[in-house]
């Protein structure tokens, strides 16, 4: 039998920098990746991805591209590793679909593909997303604590914006936490495409609306903004997210390493905000600014809305894990 027809997929590995990730990942999709999988992340600020191409693709061809783009985006190219395998046809659903099992990001959400559903968590809630993407299943550091600290800001009614939504998932989340509108902006048309999809397999809820496109494709501001991004493009960003704040809102970051936190508060100062909370998990960083309130006393939003009653048109408390 034609060994061609026997092995249809290869998988790509990198070895690399935490800070190239996003990069590396979007190239890869670029070069016709089907899917892709992170793993690790930590305080020694290397990660490696595996992508999956059917073998159609041309192993030669995928390695060439990535290296030329790498130089094209990245220049020094001596901190990364590659390899490339086979991947026979027979393990390919099953080793890719094993890897994405439901995860709890936090006790009260659980995050599941589309294959393996499972019942709401007490007191929380589900969402179901198809892993497409190496970041935006719930089982990265900075997805979990990105969603936690939502958890916390965000409130029934509130009006939120998801800057680089990826997958959606944290839209999503927002939706589920009762906001009455959100909005995910991404400027990669795939990753609105992907998250589109996640929104019908979350019932299509009508608050949500995906758009491609920039911050300027936005009007107006909110209550809760979330930028799960990464260090370098937050800091760009800052002095036109912050505008996009209300007075008694948030903002929350995320994609961070530990060894940026100094820098990324830095420029959250610079945009005349201030870091309310920073919650670390595994070498991750996400942190959650406001604008400080003199009314209370200059304590958090958050901390200040939990002391009025409910149905003040301000945050109501809710249980943070």
């Amino acid at each position: 039998m034609d060994r061609k027809a026997e092995r249809g997929w290869f998988e790509v590995r990198v070895d690399l920098p935490c800070r190239a990730s996003e990069t590396v990942s979007e190239l890869l999709f670029a070069l016709g990746s089907c899917g892709l999988q992170a793993h690790g992340g930590s305080a020694s600020g290397r990660t490696g991805l595996t992508a999956y191409f059917p073998v159609e693709r041309d192993s030669g061809r995928v390695v060439s591209g990535l290296w030329s783009g790498l130089q094209a985006q990245i220049g020094d190219l001596s901190a990364l590793r590659v390899e490339v395998d086979e991947v026979p046809q027979e393990d390919w659903a099953s080793s890719w679909k094993s890897r994405f099992r439901p995860v709890y990001p936090i006790p009260s959400i659980v995050v599941c593909p589309p294959w393996e559903r499972v019942d709401d968590p007490e007191g929380g809630f589900s969402l179901v997303i198809e892993p497409k993407t190496a970041f935006g299943t719930g089982h990265h550091e900075t997805t979990r604590l990105a969603l936690k600290m939502m958890f916390a800001a965000v409130s029934p009614g509130d009006v939120v914006l998801d800057v680089g939504t990826g997958s959606g998932i944290l839209s999503l989340a927002a939706a589920r936490l009762d906001a009455a509108r959100v909005t995910g902006i991404d400027i990669d048309v795939l990753a609105v495409e992907n998250a589109r999809a996640n929104l019908r397999l979350n019932g299509s809820p009508g608050n949500v609306a995906f758009l491609a496109g920039t911050l300027a494709c936005v009007t107006g501001t909110f209550d809760v903004v979330v930028a799960n991004i990464d260090c370098p493009t937050l800091e760009d960003m800052l002095p036109a997210l912050a505008p996009r704040v209300a007075a008694r809102g948030n903002l929350i970051l995320g994609g961070v390493q530990a060894q940026e936190q100094a820098t990324l508060l830095q420029a959250v100062r610079a945009a005349e905000l201030r870091a309310a909370e920073v919650v670390e998990e595994n070498g991750w960083v996400g942190v959650r600014a406001d604008w400080k309130d003199e009314d209370d006393g200059g304590e958090s939003n958050v901390a200040a809305a939990r002391k009025r009653p409910p149905g003040s048109g301000v945050r109501r408390e809710r249980k943070v894990y």
